[in-house]
């Protein structure tokens, strides 16, 4: 039986896929992979498998139905999460055929229910025994949490159906309510990754439970370096180990005290910046997107600070995530920040700093030497205000 909790690809499905050394390995007849499916209830129609290949590219694999049969084929650099859905073209928040699995290079065999993913039954990946052995653990959890979970759920349809501002505020008020209350569950289901991680250290499930944690960014018993560090060196080389030895470097480069790296990036007009080129000033990146409404949100608290400070020597450089530039321009206009700089994330970005593939809104503030002086992902007592008054005000 798999039953596992769909808020992991979710997360999956909105990050940067990280280029590894993956690129330069060659196919082998050990890295094919076939997954062999049947499906009750519909012997028609199409479905869908998505994964990262040998290469660390995303592949979406649409096949059709043969009287309720399918069968998948690829090549891949060891165990792999991956996708399985229905027809449907968007996942909401309670999919039913929608399941995570995890495949490996072999053979393996999978048997699915129409309008039930989520109990499939699958065999042929030892990573995948492993995914449901935690996910059994993790559910006796959720059962004690089941009343939560149902308002949760209620909350965030109210919000779906809300036709009015007041209604929205109501049942977002609501959902806040709900997630408090599952603040134990959390902590209990925590508890529980812990000790498989530390029980298991050459599994690669190991790996992928350390990496949600390490991208979030958000203080956890997860995001250990201890943990990390006490897996086997196959498991720390595995795709998920080097993305978080990936993350846990640009933390440390992006540690306040540490020199800010420099880059150039494109800015709205097609002009290029270069973050040396304001070195004297103190420059706020702010890292955002034009679909994310937290960010949107915090622009007129940005707006207000860069006046207040921007005599004393203040930049703000926004940096978009957004892959739609039309879409990110016509949010720059609609906020009416066109006189910060405003440039798209690149690839140089990207292998630097870790806001991009952390939770946005995130910021670094640059001092006038090029050194970072706060951080929104690091843990510090100090607020972004803060430390702006005592640089800018305090100091002079």
């Amino acid at each position: 039986m798999i039953s596992i909790n769909k808020k992991f690809v979710l997360i999956v499905l909105g990050l940067v896929i990280f280029h590894t050394c993956l690129s330069q390995k060659q196919y082998t007849s050990e890295d094919n992979f076939v997954l062999n499916g049947t499906i009750e209830g519909r012997d028609t129609g199409y479905i869908i498998l998505r994964y990262t290949d040998i290469m660390g590219k995303w592949i979406i694999d649409t096949t059709n139905l043969q009287n309720g049969k399918f069968q998948y084929t690829g090549k891949i650099g060891g165990p792999t999460r991956a996708i399985i859905k229905g027809y449907r073209k968007i996942i909401d928040f309670n999919e039913v055929n929608f399941v995570n699995v995890y495949i490996e290079p072999g053979v393996q065999n999978i048997e699915l229910i129409e309008n039930d993913y989520e109990h499939a039954k699958m065999n042929g990946s030892v990573t995948q025994l492993e995914w449901e052995t935690l996910a059994r653990h993790n559910d006796s959890i959720k059962a004690k949490y089941e009343n939560e979970f149902r308002q949760l759920l209620k909350a965030k349809y109210e919000y779906k159906d809300a036709k009015t501002e007041e209604e929205k505020k109501v049942a977002l008020e609501n959902e806040k309510k709900a997630i408090e209350r599952l603040i134990p569950y959390n902590k209990e289901v925590t508890l529980e990754n812990v000790s498989f991680v530390k029980q298991h250290s050459d599994s690669y499930l190991s790996a992928y439970i350390l990496l949600t944690p390490f991208l979030n960014g958000f203080p956890s018993e997860l995001a250990d370096e201890t943990l990390f560090h006490n897996l086997t060196p196959r498991i720390k080389n595995s795709p998920d180990g080097l993305r978080i030895i990936d993350i846990i470097r640009k933390k440390k480069q992006n540690t306040v005290g540490n020199i800010a790296h420099n880059f150039k990036a494109k800015d709205v007009n097609g002009n290029e910046i270069i973050l040396l080129n304001l070195r004297g000033k103190y420059v706020l990146l702010d890292f955002w997107a034009s679909w994310c409404g937290p960010c949107r949100a915090e622009i007129p608290h940005l707006k207000k600070l860069y006046d207040q400070y921007h005599p004393n020597g203040l930049e703000i450089l926004t940096i978009s995530i957004d892959k739609d530039s039309i879409a990110w321009r016509k949010a720059i206009q609609k906020e009416k920040i066109e006189h910060w700089y405003n440039v798209s994330c690149n690839k140089d970005i990207e292998a630097n700093y870790e806001n991009p593939v952390s939770p946005i809104p995130s910021g670094i503030l640059i001092g006038r030497d090029g050194k970072v002086v706060w951080n929104s992902n690091a843990s510090q007592s100090n607020t972004l205000e803060q430390v702006l008054k005592k640089e800018l005000i305090d100091k002079n």
